[in-house]
């Protein structure tokens, strides 16, 4: 997250650089097609990474236990009416030491949903 933004900041500074050496070119009108072409390139980066920053949310791993069984659990609880409609028989056995998850619950109950 703390590139996002030296990035940003590394983009203003090579607009600020262009805008110093403008003046520095023997061609005055290239200096400042240059110029104005670097700076709308810049812009357009910041735009992007800014999109990006919206874009992305950034989750950091909780250490948690359990947290597999829980959701498996939980959405074959929220489902029980829908697979007793259809007169499905689910045998569990769920192991005692499941690895925990790294993604958001959100993503990993979904995809159990989406299974059942």
């Amino acid at each position: 997250m703390e590139s996002v933004p030296y990035t940003i900041r590394a983009l203003d500074s090579i607009r600020e650089q262009t805008h110093l050496s403008q003046d520095k070119f023997f061609d005055q009108e290239f200096g400042n097609f240059l110029c104005r072409r670097i700076t709308e390139e810049i812009h357009l980066a910041g735009l992007l990474l800014n999109g990006l920053l919206n874009d992305f949310e950034v989750t950091f791993p909780t250490k948690k236990t359990g947290t597999v069984n829980i959701l498996i659990e939980e959405v074959l609880r929220e489902n029980q009416v829908r697979l007793k409609e259809k007169e499905v028989r689910i045998f569990k056995k769920l192991e005692k030491d499941l690895p925990e998850i790294v993604v958001p619950e959100k993503p990993l109950r979904y995809i159990l949903n989406s299974i059942l």
